[in-house]
């Protein structure tokens, strides 16, 4: 991570969506060594309203998830970090499945609506957020929201 330019408590703070590279011929992101398709949904997020903070994420793909201290649920903090296979692997341990698929646009957007969420701890089994009502909803209900007026949309529930 540091020969990356970046140290792992810095990305835990920042958001992972500054750890994807830009190709400078094309200006699209890189991923894992190629270029994805801007509207590829190649990238991970947690919703962290809804993680349970098991810890199995983390487990499985310890250079992409990390347990958040605040709160102690899981976030990203490489885009980079594991082989694709291993991160699915993680998203598939998930038992209430709050790891998601977003685009670049996406992730960037996600993550910084997650900048000041304070979570609410006591509702840690069902999600909840002292600020989303303030907001909008979570950051992973607003991108729904997103996605519905954009009509970009598919599958089950926005998936």
């Amino acid at each position: 991570e540091l020969a990356a330019g970046y140290a792992f408590d810095e990305g835990a703070q920042l958001g992972s969506v500054r750890t994807v590279s830009m190709c400078p011929t094309t200006g699209v992101p890189v991923l894992r060594g190629e270029r994805v398709d801007p509207l590829e949904r190649a990238f991970t997020y947690v919703d962290e309203n809804n993680c349970i903070g098991c810890t199995q994420c983390a487990q499985v793909a310890r250079n992409t998830f990390f347990m958040e201290d605040d709160n102690g649920r899981a976030r990203v903090y490489s885009q980079n970090g594991d082989a694709s296979d291993v991160v699915q692997e993680a998203i598939d341990c998930c038992p209430v499945s709050c790891i998601h698929d977003v685009t670049h646009e996406e992730l960037a957007f996600v993550e910084k609506a997650r900048e000041g969420e304070v979570i609410n701890n006591k509702s840690r089994l069902v999600g909840g957020s002292y600020t989303a009502e303030e907001k909008g909803g979570t950051p992973w209900m607003q991108l729904l929201a997103k996605r519905v007026r954009e009509g970009t949309i598919g599958g089950i529930l926005g998936f």
